[in-house]
């Protein structure tokens, strides 16, 4: 998030105690939200906004670079009080074509730092309003948020924000273990996984993995696996993933290489059975586990 002062005309950068000058009597944070996918249907995030007619903030978010994490505080605005802010939003796919867009216009009336929330909404995609208003829910509206409208500013906000995975129709946390490189796919108990060798040793198998009620951006994914018949556990492998959409309100991830032969001969695998071992741990710190049996196949 970019911090920056706002005295009249003039702008500088917020360093870690206050204004040059003074401390400001106004705050305004803008805090973004998304129902659209982070990384697939949404890479980039441009921010421009105003305040009292000049401009003060003109900045790119992109995933690429990786500063682009939603839900977050995207703009810190310390201001005079009774200064008049404008905030435009817009969000772009992965070709760099325009997606959607959100404006939104108040005043910062009161001492009280504010939060002012917004949203691009994936039911506005392609809807483009004219002046002073914005896409709300797919329709076309006045932009201006009364300063009774904006929210005291908290900072917890963020861990109840909805994203495109984790909202009030994901459910409680879960995740199912499938198979397949580019794409989800069941996966039968006991069903026979290929293995072929990775680009920097060993071996793995492609699994996959449909899953609720989860952050979409953030999650951390544990794989570990054990071996019965052999009574060799594989070590748990940690990374951290960034889902994408998928069907009934759940999200998935596919392409994930599971090494199975760590500090083992992979002749001695053939055949054999493999318990597969699931965590994913989000940035609230809700989980989910699961486990599959698999058998190596020929």
């Amino acid at each position: 998030m970019r911090r920056w002062c706002v005295w009249g005309a003039s702008v500088v950068t917020l360093g870690a105690v206050g204004c040059d000058g003074g401390e400001p009597a106004g705050r305004m944070v803008v805090g973004l939200t998304t129902d659209m996918a982070v990384g697939f249907e949404l890479t980039e995030v441009r921010v421009n906004a105003e305040v009292n007619g000049e401009a003060v903030i003109d900045d790119v978010y992109s995933y690429a670079s990786g500063d682009l994490k939603l839900p977050g505080e995207l703009v810190d605005l310390p201001m005079a009080i009774d200064s008049d802010v404008s905030v435009k939003v817009e969000g772009y796919g992965k070709a760099g074509e325009l997606k959607t867009r959100r404006a939104a216009f108040t005043r910062v009336e009161v001492e009280t730092p504010l939060l002012l929330p917004l949203a691009l909404e994936s039911s506005c995609e392609g809807v483009f309003c004219g002046d002073g208003q914005t896409c709300l829910g797919g329709i076309c509206g006045d932009a201006t948020i009364p300063n009774k409208g904006l929210l005291p500013y908290d900072s917890t906000w963020v861990d109840t924000a909805p994203d495109a995975c984790k909202n009030g129709q994901s459910g409680e946390p879960g995740v199912t273990i499938g198979k397949g490189q580019s794409s989800f796919a069941p996966l039968q108990e006991g069903e026979a996984l290929p293995i072929e060798p990775g680009p920097q040793g060993g071996h793995h198998m492609w699994l996959a993995l449909q899953v609720r009620g989860l952050r979409q951006q953030g999650t951390v994914l544990t794989l570990s696996g054990r071996y019965p018949d052999l009574n060799e556990d594989l070590q748990p492998v940690n990374s951290v993933v960034t889902l994408r959409k998928g069907a009934e309100n759940g999200c998935e991830i596919y392409g994930i290489r599971f090494q199975v032969d760590h500090g083992l001969e992979v002749a001695t695998l053939y055949n054999k059975v493999l318990v597969v071992q699931v965590k994913l741990v989000d940035p609230n710190q809700d989980s989910a586990e699961a486990q599959a049996v698999v058998t190596i196949a020929p």
